[in-house]
């Protein structure tokens, strides 16, 4: 598979500007915020194409060039959080290259005892552990 695509969303917009007048007359006045996305330090605009990388809200095109210009693993591991937020966004191809490479991953940290064969280390690890099955 050679793309996969982010999860976005339309944004809100900036908070505007508050101001709210107690019974007693004390008045409490709020500031226009929103969050910046780290990519090109502007909070998005209402009805702006926006996706949430880990935990931070960047524009679709910000993100997208921060996803391809990262570390492989870092990528998949954002795509993945993605997937779990929201799997119907997401084609059954992309979910195989999401979860395979999550798999590929993990497979660095884990060793599976095979009874009939020799520990499997690495990748196969990880498919072995969701297999149930023998190593491929």
């Amino acid at each position: 598979m050679n793309t996969i695509r982010i999860d976005v969303s339309e944004s809100k917009g900036a908070f505007a500007a508050s101001t709210h007048v107690y019974e007693d007359g004390h008045t409490i006045e709020s500031i226009a915020w929103g969050t910046k996305c780290p990519g090109c330090d502007r909070v998005p605009a209402e009805g702006e194409q926006i996706t949430r990388i880990f935990f931070t809200w960047w524009h679709a095109k910000c993100g997208a060039k921060y996803l391809r210009a990262t570390g492989a693993d870092e990528a998949w591991l954002a795509l993945a959080q993605q997937l779990e937020r929201a799997p119907s966004r997401f084609s059954n191809p992309e979910t195989k290259a999401i979860v395979r490479n999550l798999l590929r991953i993990a497979g660095r940290f884990v060793d599976v005892k095979d009874p009939e064969a020799e520990t499997v280390h690495g990748p196969r690890a990880g498919l072995r552990v969701l297999d149930g099955g023998g190593a491929r």
